[in-house]
């Protein structure tokens, strides 16, 4: 990787041009809700003070060119024909908010732009919304469009789905432009009713602890998970004799009454997105009267239900989540995102943020003979324009 966080500077260094607009957009991480959003649930996340940025300028011409710092790679493509690129795959989330604006009625011409930033790829992290929204938000600074931050989320979630390929469910881009300092935010992803935690002070540190076991999510097991619980929520609808939209619409009472209809993967996989969605809301409550210890230990539990039951971990989370549990001052941790690989995210006292890191590397690299990279971060705020 050739990552640079300056975009100004590389924008400066490779086109021989200052920008003339810039846009940001953070990355995620779930605390609590893993896997729930595309099943109608409950999530709890934050906005990261990591981020992607997009430097750029308008073109007087019919052509889009864009440059990865991460990839180190540059994608050129007219703007009338928006097409997948096989080759160059971070290009197509570039693409698909560039199809889904046009489909939404909002005009934009060409634009040279440079990607930059810090936030991690393929960690689970939501790089991809991050890099949605950054999209949405340059093309608003370059070509001026009215739209309400869900209607966005939901603009770009499409263009994770229909264009890129890869059925997510609302929370990464929810996450990105809804954040606020200081906050956890809980997600209805039904209704998208929201709303806005404070967290108590002194805020406890997040820590992301990296397995370096990279994940490829559209060509991975997310699919089969998502299928999984659709197929639960259909067996279990035709006991009860009503429509089931999704896991969301069985209540628990329902669930306990025909589980025993499922075999025994499906109901692996249903049992975790409904007891999920329990700790959500009990993580809720604990918030709300800032009872940290008790939401370190829902996650706790949420990490286990990923393990057992919805088996989206692997061994390398799995040493770094048990090592956790054992050092002072970690107040929770678990799984973030899609799994298969990725991030842990933990809660750490604000005051045991240098012992945390440097006793989880050591134990990591005991156990497994990787090294882990460890990456704390603040609360970011959401998506926009820096300048235009």
């Amino acid at each position: 990787m050739n990552q640079k966080l300056n975009g100004a500077e590389l924008y400066q260094e490779r086109y021989g041009a200052s920008p003339a607009a810039a846009s940001k957009a953070p990355g995620r991480v779930e605390i609590l809700g893993n896997h729930t959003d595309y099943n109608g649930g409950y999530v709890l996340t934050v906005a990261l003070d990591k981020a992607i940025t997009i430097h750029g300028e308008r073109l007087d011409e019919p052509f889009v060119t864009v440059y990865s710092s991460v990839f180190d790679e540059e994608n050129r493509f007219p703007i009338h024909e928006l097409q997948r690129d096989p080759n160059h795959p971070w290009a197509n989330y570039v693409k698909g908010v560039l199809f889904e604006l046009k489909q939404a009625g909002i005009e934009w011409g060409g634009f040279r732009a440079v990607i930059a930033g810090n936030l991690p790829i393929g960690a689970g992290v939501s790089s991809s919304a991050a890099l949605e929204m950054a999209v949405a938000f340059f093309v608003q600074a370059l070509y001026p469009y009215q739209m309400e931050k869900m209607q966005l989320a939901k603009l770009c979630q499409r263009a994770e789905n229909n264009f890129v390929g890869m059925p997510c469910g609302i929370l990464d881009q929810f996450s990105s432009i809804f954040g606020e300092n200081n906050a956890f935010l809980f997600l209805d992803c039904d209704t998208l009713e929201h709303k806005v935690l404070p967290l108590p002070s002194p805020a406890p540190a997040i820590i992301l602890c990296n397995t370096h076991v990279k994940h490829e999510l559209v060509e991975s097991e997310y699919k089969t998970r998502r299928r999984q619980c659709e197929a639960a929520a259909q067996t279990i609808s035709e006991h009860i004799g009503r429509p089931v939209r999704f896991l969301r619409d069985i209540s628990l009472i329902e669930f306990k009454d025909f589980e025993d209809m499922l075999d025994n993967v499906l109901r692996c996989r249903a049992r975790h997105v409904m007891y999920e969605n329990q700790r959500v809301l009990h993580g809720v409550s604990a918030l709300q009267i800032k009872d940290l210890s008790h939401l370190g230990e829902l996650m706790r539990l949420s990490h286990s239900s990923s393990r057992d039951l919805f088996e989206n971990s692997c061994e390398e989370l799995d040493v770094l989540v048990e090592e956790a549990q054992t050092i002072k001052g970690c107040i929770g941790m678990k799984l973030t995102g899609g799994g298969f690989g990725g991030c842990t995210v933990n809660l750490v006292e604000s005051d045991k943020v240098d012992s945390f890191t440097q006793v989880i590397r050591e134990r990591y690299a005991a156990r497994t003979g990787r090294e882990c990279d460890t990456m704390v971060c603040g609360i970011g705020e959401g998506a926009g324009i820096v300048f235009s």
